[in-house]
Parts: C-alpha cells; structure tokens; sequence
C-alpha cells in the first residue's frame, strides 16, 4: 500500500494546506483501489476519512481504522483533529494526551506553544499552521487554560466545512478560494484586520511574503496591521520582560528545541537594538545572553 507521506503530499507543502484537484484525484483513486482490493483494511479506512480533508461526516471510517491499529499516532492525530474541529475538548483531551504520552507532542513543542500563546494579542486571533503549533496551542489552551481569550484559527482545519461554519459563526470572514494556500492566507488577513491577527512563525515564509509590509514581530508571532507603521518596541519589551516563560531558550538541547527556539531571534534582535539605542546597557546584555543560546554560540 501507498504510504500516506507520499500520497497526502500537500500535508507537507510550503504554499497551501489543502490539495490540488490533481491531488485530490490521485487521493481518491488510492482510495478507490483500496475499496476494491481491501475493502477491510485499516488502510482503506484511513486513507478515506484522510482523503475527505477533515470531513466530518466520514468519522465512522476513522473510528474503525482506530479499531484496526488503536495505537497508531496518525489515526491518534486525527481523532484529536475531529474533536477540536467538533468543539469537543473532553474528548479531544484523550487522544492529545496519548500522543503526549508517546512524545509524538512533544515537551518543547508544549513548552514553545505556551511562549506562542503569550504573544498573541489580547482577544486576538492567533492562526498556526502545522501539527506542533496548532495541536499544542489548543492543549494549552483547554487543559492548562492559558490565554483562552485568543481564538485559534489552524489552516490545517479550514478545509473542514464544519471548522469553516464555526468560523462565520464567530464573524470571521472567510475568502470564497477553495485552496487554503498563501493567497487564502492573504485575503483571510485583509478581510479580518480588525480581528487583532497573529501568525505564528513556524508558518513557512512563503506565506509571510505576499504581507510582509503589514507583518511586524511581537515575541514568536508576525502581527497583521492594515496600516504600515506600528510600534512593536512596547509589546516585546513587556512580553520579554514579564511575559514569556523562555523554557525552550534555557534548556534548548533536542534539535527540535533548537530549531524552535530559533524563532525567538527576530525579537532578541530588535530589542538589542532598540535597547542598545537607549544605552540599558544591563537590558543588552541579557539579551544578547540568549541570543547566543539561541544561535549556539
């Protein structure tokens, strides 16, 4: 059987979240040659409800690929996706704890998505991209109840009706695309400016590009403002100072929390500068102390 890292490629691509229609066709006849050739195999159900992009409708497939392989992390993903895109936290809770548990969430993805949370603004938007960000981000947010005044918005699940619903519900204005790519991207930010946008950084750059004038950096997230000029010094010398638990900077040993961790730089920068413009001297120093951590220096 054809390994769904190879066959859900759009999962891993750079400029959009959601498949091509040539994608999509080569999805649904993997589908279609399964149903014919093992119609009761775990793979046939999960490459069907995967297939259907967060269509909820399709879970009974899902539960029974959970059936076939109940430990297997990929079907753990996303059961604990359905259940956040059915509002349902208890049970989502469940599956998010068990991929916890198998370090597939990792520690320092938890302990950069509580530095991510943080950033936002307050009863701001905060919009991620990818597994780390958006998974843990809502753990937090659910279980541990860290900054439930932001909304989050992952681009993953915008190809779910139902996860798109909710939002016009909650008065976001969604584009008319199908593809959720970086022109989504872009049109969802101008039509929601008012929503007090921020994008996390692990999102690829791709999709930074086409907004880059109206994206300032505040602690790990890129603000959306409409107008082109905006003072980020405040909100990063606050988030900085008393915010941020800085976990990651303190005790980056993995690769992952390196990585990670590196997205603390473009703050790090921006306030050694501005620190070093008004002479606080002892600020610069601390500063540019993580910036090496950060760097390997």
């Amino acid at each position: 059987f054809p390994s769904h890292d190879t066959e859900l490629q759009s999962s891993t691509q750079r400029t959009q979240r959601s498949p091509s229609i040539q994608q999509q066709t080569q999805m649904n006849q993997v589908v279609d040659d399964l149903e014919q050739n093992a119609p009761e195999s775990f793979e046939y159900h999960y490459f069907k409800y995967v297939a259907g992009n967060y269509n909820v409708s399709l879970v009974d497939d899902l539960k029974k690929a959970e059936s076939l392989r109940p430990q297997n992390s990929d079907v753990q993903i996303q059961l604990a996706a359905y259940h956040i895109i059915m509002n349902d936290a208890k049970n989502a809770q469940v599956y998010l704890d068990k991929l916890i548990k198998s370090t597939r969430l990792s520690q320092e993805a938890l302990d950069y998505a509580e530095d991510l949370l943080k950033s936002a603004p307050d009863n701001g938007t905060l919009i991620t991209h990818g597994f780390d960000d958006s998974y843990a981000c809502y753990y937090l947010q659910t279980m541990k109840k860290i900054r439930t005044d932001v909304r989050l918005i992952s681009l993953d699940f915008l190809q779910s009706e139902k996860y798109r619903t909710d939002l016009k519900t909650a008065a976001y204005i969604l584009p008319e695309k199908v593809l959720i790519d970086v022109d989504y991207l872009k049109e969802f930010c101008q039509k929601n400016e008012s929503k007090g946008l921020a994008i996390s950084m692990t999102t690829p750059k791709e999709y930074f590009l086409p907004i880059q004038q109206n994206l300032f950096a505040v602690a790990l997230v890129f603000e959306y403002h409409k107008e082109l000029t905006y003072n980020n010094f405040y909100r990063n010398d606050y988030l900085w100072n008393e915010e941020l638990s800085k976990t990651l900077i303190n005790k980056a040993t993995t690769d992952k929390a390196k990585q990670l961790s590196a997205n603390y730089l473009p703050m790090l920068l921006f306030l050694h500068k501005t620190y070093t413009e008004s002479k606080e001297m002892e600020k610069v120093k601390e500063v540019d102390q993580a910036c090496d951590i950060v760097t390997g220096k």
